[in-house]
């Protein structure tokens, strides 16, 4: 079922007839209920549009009234412009779509149309291996994954999971994922983002299958794709020797058992991840700004402890509270709060103190500091990053530096210590084994 689906897609010729096609209103008491014949077809643009063709009209429809009657003070009023619609085609596969806004077309015969976001077909499938589920994506172009230059693949296996990549004679990508039925479908999600950070942008497929149990789901997304996004610098060379890096970072990222909040960690890095990607599509700048950003999110919530207060500095402003005391000085009352303000932000652990303590730890250094600090200030102080060709460069080697840092930062919580790319050097050069701790003095041993 799904080939047929995908080839039908990249062609662009998808089409289906649905017959008992039903489109019931999204409300709890009493639905409108159309019937009828549905046909989907696909545009030019890739995008899907669904009309159906009503042959039982729920009597008390009317296309030129809002059915906002029985109205009660204080309850919000439910979306009845939003259908779930159902059908079979003629092969017996059963397809589905919930919450679609439909239109009305009255002419000589009522028609409700609407363009799809998403499309479901599910059907029974003959498969040994029930205990297991399979997912895979199809994406329209070249991922970019590490494949072999003649077979076009790139696989693993790693005991009960396993993936698998191909670009195929179209010139597209898939992915297929592999592991026991149990958190399945949290893995298959974090595998996903995984890939979707070596690939450097967020990804969305054409079209998915899933298998589970003895049924196989295939869903379409009718939203337009554009497979040539430009994307941020890889964290893994993406060269097909390299595609055991991937998998190393792939097993390591899965494996990560940890909560941010209500979100698993996962989830926390790959949203502060796609905010960076979709910024530094509007502008360099922009992008900046909102990744010094991200690296703060990442350190409060991932890195910060109450051991990153800078007590020593609170003593020193106690003592010196209390010597200008006993030595009878009458210090103007503005300096008195400015030392009691500073002694109540040295008591409170600091993203300042916790990069210090990085530092310390080997796995940042001052260079990274300062390029995170130039950015974040400026920014924070509404000013422009760059205004002259000189400042525009450093902009550029401030955020790719930054780069490291949210790299660095992500590679630590994953556990992840294998080849990578190092965005603080010239050249950017490839890294084969650990990253490469700090000296201290912002250089590299």
């Amino acid at each position: 079922m799904f080939e047929n689906i995908r080839d039908q897609l990249v062609a662009g010729e998808f089409r289906v007839e649905l017959f008992d096609c039903k489109a019931v209103q999204c409300v709890e008491n009493e639905p409108l209920v159309f019937e009828g014949i549905g046909v989907v077809s696909q545009a030019k643009d890739g995008s899907i549009g669904f009309t159906l063709l009503c042959q039982k009209v729920d009597a008390r429809f009317d296309p030129f009234v809002e059915l906002f009657s029985d109205l009660e003070p204080g309850k919000l009023v439910e979306d009845r412009s939003r259908y779930n619609i159902s059908g079979h085609d003629s092969l017996g596969i059963r397809w589905r779509c919930e919450r679609q806004m439909l239109g009305v077309d009255q002419g000589q015969e009522l028609r409700l149309t609407s363009n799809l976001t998403n499309l479901v077909a599910e059907q029974k499938s003959s498969r040994k291996e029930l205990e297991k589920e399979y997912q895979g994506w199809y994406f329209s172009g070249d991922l970019k994954m590490p494949t072999r230059p003649h077979s076009k693949k790139w696989e693993h296996e790693g005991g009960s999971t396993s993936w698998k990549g191909v670009v195929d004679h179209h010139g597209n990508s898939e992915l297929s994922f592999h592991a026991p039925q149990e958190g399945f479908k949290q893995r298959s999600e974090d595998f996903l983002r995984g890939v979707a950070m070596l690939c450097g942008r967020p990804l969305s497929p054409m079209c998915a299958y899933r298998f589970f149990g003895d049924r196989q789901v295939v869903e379409i997304f009718g939203r337009r794709r554009d497979p040539h996004r430009k994307v941020m610098v890889p964290f893994v060379p993406r060269a097909w020797r390299y595609a055991t890096s991937w998998n190393e970072f792939l097993e390591a990222w899965i494996s990560v058992e940890r909560q941010v909040g209500d979100r698993r960690v996962q989830t926390f890095i790959f949203h502060h991840f796609a905010r960076i990607c979709y910024a530094q599509q509007e502008g360099i700048e922009n992008g900046a700004q909102v990744l010094s950003s991200s690296i703060e999110g990442m350190l409060s919530r991932l890195f910060m402890t109450n051991d990153d207060k800078d007590l020593e500095f609170a003593r020193l402003i106690e003592v010196t509270l209390d010597s200008a005391s006993s030595a009878g000085l009458d210090l103007d009352e503005r300096i008195v709060r400015l030392l009691k303000k500073s002694k109540e932000n040295a008591e409170r652990p600091s993203i300042k103190s916790v990069f210090q303590s990085l530092i310390r730890r080997g796995l940042l250094n001052p260079k990274l500091f300062e390029a995170w600090n130039k950015i974040r200030h400026k920014a924070a102080h509404g000013e422009l990053l760059g205004a002259t060709d000189q400042e525009h460069k450093k902009m550029f080697d401030r955020f790719f530096i930054c780069i490291e840092t949210f790299k660095r930062l992500v590679f630590d919580v994953v556990g992840y210590a294998g080849t990578t790319v190092d965005y603080q050097k010239a050249g950017w050069p490839v890294v084969e084994k650990k990253l490469a701790t700090s000296t201290g003095d912002g250089s590299e041993p």
